[in-house]
């Protein structure tokens, strides 16, 4: 069985032979050489296939081989600084991808200034791969729509006195353009003798335009 690199039936029987007779030298270090086999097949194995995920970018898959090298043979001393540049780009490549498939979040000024250092720093990095390369034009372009003023088209009565919450008092008019960044705001328009109206909406990145009436209506 260990002639066929059949690790494991070798040594069951190499155990069931020392169970027959525990003094038997040959038995015990028969089953040391037939596990340190396993174990190196085992940990090559994991070796092998971490190399090929690196190469293809998969930086998570390639993190886990490593580390169930490390699980069989802890004093790998070779294989800690490639497994500690795996996690780095593995956080790095779960960052961007988080930033990339949520780009309303960039709307925030927190997230778009965290986002833009995370771009900086996938900039740092040699050789970037296509996957890389994808990522970063993605996000470069993310960052700019998140940016990029909207013309945002107002419409009112002209009575109504409509307020933009943290941005401006509008004041009362028919027809109001102003250029906001993507985001969500809040607008409120009140009157006298009437009930106050307030609406929020968003702002999406990369749409030309956006109209929105508001004015009171319901008398008190």
């Amino acid at each position: 069985a260990l002639g066929r690199k059949n690790y494991n039936s070798a040594i069951s029987a190499f155990q069931a032979a020392i169970r027959l007779d525990g003094q038997a030298v040959e038995a015990q270090e028969a089953l040391n050489q037939a596990q340190s086999e396993r174990n190196l097949f085992a940990i090559n194995g994991h070796l092998e296939k971490a190399d090929q995920f690196r190469a293809q970018e998969q930086w998570q898959p390639a993190l886990n081989e490593y580390n169930q090298a490390l699980k069989i043979d802890s004093n790998l001393l070779v294989v800690l600084p490639k497994r500690e540049e795996t996690a780095v780009r593995a956080r790095m490549d779960a960052a961007l991808e988080n930033a990339i498939n949520q780009p309303q979040r960039l709307t925030s000024d927190t997230i778009w200034q965290a986002a833009q250092v995370l771009y900086r720093k996938a900039g740092e990095i040699d050789n970037p791969g296509p996957r890389l390369q994808r990522q970063m034009t993605t996000l470069q372009q993310l960052l700019q729509d998140a940016i990029t003023p909207v013309v945002v088209t107002f419409n009112s009565d002209n009575l109504s006195r409509v307020t933009l919450q943290k941005i401006a008092d509008l004041g009362s008019f028919s027809t109001r353009e102003l250029e906001l960044k993507p985001g969500d705001y809040v607008i409120v328009a009140s009157r006298e003798g009437y009930r106050d109206v307030r609406k929020e909406f968003t702002v999406a990145p990369r749409i030309k335009s956006l109209q929105l009436a508001i004015q009171c209506e319901e008398q008190i």
